[in-house]
């Protein structure tokens, strides 16, 4: 039951309330089965297969590679993230990620975040895995400054800017005091009010995000959100 229940959840996209619903409408087909779990049940299944994630042993190895930012701020919190992969194994098959190639390293709730308390926490995860061979961020602030305070005892780590905010820099830099540009967004916002709620409503342009300046090229930024 826990099993069908997990899988649904995560290889079948339903939601937690889905799952129980579905287990309780099929129960009668299901031999043995007198009861079926509610979602609350599930979601303290998957946080102890997420508690197991974090906490169980990984690989010491000096390929690793790994992945840092911040979730989206929930109230006054939001969360460091670091995942990672061997480089070898990624060489091994060479493809676009899927979730399932990373290892969670890290998940610190943070209330205010600064270089030295990333910092920290890049070295708490060192521990797991041993010394990075290089470490992919989108360049905030204070992602930068962990590095520079890490590269006073690793410099040989290399720091790289994921290639879709790297990009969005050089645009800013290159659009931001841009007269066209700022004309063209103009234009492009009063088109979405003129086409909402029409038959061309198909062709509104995206929303210009603040956060990450390439947001405006698609539809949905993966780290941004």
């Amino acid at each position: 039951m826990i099993v069908l229940f997990l899988r649904m959840v995560l290889c079948a996209a339903a939601s937690m309330r889905s799952a129980a619903a579905v287990l309780e409408l099929f129960a009668p087909y299901l031999p043995y089965v007198e009861r079926t779990p509610v979602a609350n049940s599930g979601r303290l299944w998957l946080l102890r297969i997420g508690l197991f994630e974090l906490s169980r042993e990984k690989e010491q190895a000096d390929d690793w590679v790994w992945m840092m930012d911040h979730t989206i701020q929930l109230g006054s919190w939001k969360c460091l993230i670091v995942v990672g992969i061997r480089l070898s194994s990624w060489l091994a098959d060479r493809r676009p990620l899927r979730h399932e190639d990373l290892t969670l390293l890290n998940l610190t709730p943070m209330e205010k975040s600064t270089g030295e308390a990333v910092d920290e926490q890049l070295r708490a995860s060192m521990e797991k895995t041993g010394v990075p061979l290089g470490i992919v961020s989108d360049g905030g602030s204070d992602l930068r400054r962990a590095m520079d305070f890490l590269h006073q005892d690793y410099p040989e780590i290399r720091h790289l800017l994921d290639i879709k905010h790297k990009n969005a820099l050089l645009l800013k830099k290159e659009l931001e005091s841009n007269d066209r540009w700022g004309a063209f967004v103009t234009r492009a916002n009063q088109t979405k009010l003129g086409v909402t709620q029409t038959s061309l409503a198909f062709l509104n342009p995206p929303s210009l995000k603040t956060k990450a300046f390439l947001c405006l090229m698609s539809n949905r930024c993966r780290i941004c959100g």
